[in-house]
Protein backbone atom coordinates (compact mmCIF):
# COMPACT_ATOMS: atom_id res chain seq x y z
CA UNK A 1 0.00 0.00 0.00
CA UNK A 2 1.32 3.40 -0.99
CA UNK A 3 1.28 6.14 1.66
CA UNK A 4 0.71 9.59 0.20
CA UNK A 5 2.27 12.72 1.59
CA UNK A 6 1.18 16.29 0.95
CA UNK A 7 -1.93 17.72 -0.63
CA UNK A 8 -3.52 17.28 -4.02
CA UNK A 9 -3.93 20.21 -6.39
CA UNK A 10 -7.71 20.12 -5.89
CA UNK A 11 -7.36 20.50 -2.13
CA UNK A 12 -5.00 23.44 -2.56
CA UNK A 13 -7.35 25.12 -5.06
CA UNK A 14 -10.32 24.68 -2.72
CA UNK A 15 -8.42 26.30 0.15
CA UNK A 16 -7.34 29.18 -2.10
CA UNK A 17 -10.92 29.70 -3.27
CA UNK A 18 -12.20 29.82 0.32
CA UNK A 19 -9.48 32.30 1.30
CA UNK A 20 -10.32 34.49 -1.70
CA UNK A 21 -13.99 34.59 -0.77
CA UNK A 22 -13.19 35.46 2.85
CA UNK A 23 -10.79 38.20 1.77
CA UNK A 24 -13.43 39.62 -0.55
CA UNK A 25 -15.88 39.79 2.32
CA UNK A 26 -13.44 41.36 4.78
CA UNK A 27 -11.84 44.10 2.64
CA UNK A 28 -14.94 46.36 2.62
CA UNK A 29 -15.26 45.93 6.38
CA UNK A 30 -11.65 47.01 6.94
CA UNK A 31 -12.15 49.96 4.61
CA UNK A 32 -15.18 51.14 6.60
CA UNK A 33 -13.31 50.67 9.89
CA UNK A 34 -10.38 52.73 8.59
CA UNK A 35 -12.69 55.52 7.40
CA UNK A 36 -14.47 55.53 10.76
CA UNK A 37 -11.20 55.73 12.65
CA UNK A 38 -10.04 58.65 10.49
CA UNK A 39 -13.26 60.54 11.23
CA UNK A 40 -12.91 59.85 14.96
CA UNK A 41 -9.28 60.98 14.90
CA UNK A 42 -10.19 64.20 13.10
CA UNK A 43 -12.97 64.95 15.58
CA UNK A 44 -10.60 64.34 18.48
CA UNK A 45 -7.99 66.68 16.98
CA UNK A 46 -10.62 69.40 16.51
CA UNK A 47 -11.73 68.97 20.12
CA UNK A 48 -8.15 69.24 21.37
CA UNK A 49 -7.63 72.39 19.29
CA UNK A 50 -10.80 73.91 20.76
CA UNK A 51 -9.60 73.15 24.31
CA UNK A 52 -6.17 74.68 23.57
CA UNK A 53 -7.79 77.80 22.11
CA UNK A 54 -10.12 78.14 25.11
CA UNK A 55 -7.21 77.84 27.54
CA UNK A 56 -5.18 80.39 25.57
CA UNK A 57 -8.11 82.85 25.51
CA UNK A 58 -8.70 82.42 29.24
CA UNK A 59 -5.02 83.15 29.95
CA UNK A 60 -4.63 86.08 27.56
CA UNK A 61 -8.27 87.24 27.44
Amino acid sequence: MKIRHGFTIVEILVVLAILTVLAGLLFPVFSRMRRSSLITNTMNNAHQNWIALSLYRSDWG
